[in-house]
């Protein structure tokens, strides 16, 4: 519906509104806020301009999923994240038989999940999922990511095309860099620091 904050608060008592008035006549029906779904870039900028601190991520259903601060070192960030998730995972027979190597647990939790959570703490939001083998195990997991306040795609190769192979079949309309991972990589090397450092260095890939 909007918003309310200790500033629309004062700026109503400074309007002569009593401490009963109803919320419905301050808040802000105008608040800025991004969606789950599609992080847009349009907003982001503006958000940046007009110095807006506090921003929700809402999803389809209009609830809040996060809150951002955009006064954090870890802001949002339009760039994607990819990763690539369509290998048999031949290597981790017998776990990878019914089992896209993506969802072997570790710590009990999907190997892909350790990487999303990770990236998105430090302000990806725009996620690209490359499947193949078992690939629909995946997507029923993930889903549009909506649930995790993120947007995933997929990227489905028809046949195997090895370790990086489905990234010529991209359609990503950005220029901006873009980062890719094996979903089996676990690190605690900041998914940022490599971005940053490939463009400190004007690297070409």
């Amino acid at each position: 519906m909007g918003s309310l904050t200790d500033g629309d608060i004062r700026r109503s008592l400074v309007k002569n509104y009593k401490l009963d008035a109803k919320i419905k006549l301050i808040y802000n029906k105008r608040s800025t806020f991004l969606t789950s779904n599609k992080i847009q870039k349009n907003i982001i900028n503006k958000i940046k301009k007009n110095n807006i601190i506090f921003v929700p991520i809402i999803n389809k259903s209009k609830k809040i999923t996060k809150i951002v601060n955009f006064d954090d070192d870890n802001q949002i960030l339009s760039n994607y994240f990819i990763i690539m998730a369509g290998g048999k995972g031949t290597r981790l027979r017998p776990r990878t038989k019914n089992l896209p190597k993506a969802l072997v647990k570790l710590a009990d939790k999907p190997l892909i999940m350790h990487i999303i959570e990770k990236a998105k703490s430090e302000g990806f939001v725009n996620f690209i999922i490359s499947i193949n083998y078992l690939g629909y195990m995946i997507k029923n997991l993930l889903g549009d990511g909506s649930d995790f306040g993120i947007s995933i795609k997929y990227l489905s190769e028809k046949k195997y095309l090895g370790t990086a192979g489905s990234l010529k079949n991209l359609n990503i309309k950005s220029n901006e860099p873009y980062l890719v991972t094996n979903c089996d990589v676990i690190t605690n090397i900041k998914y940022k620091n490599i971005l940053d450092f490939h463009k400190k260095q004007k690297n070409i890939i």
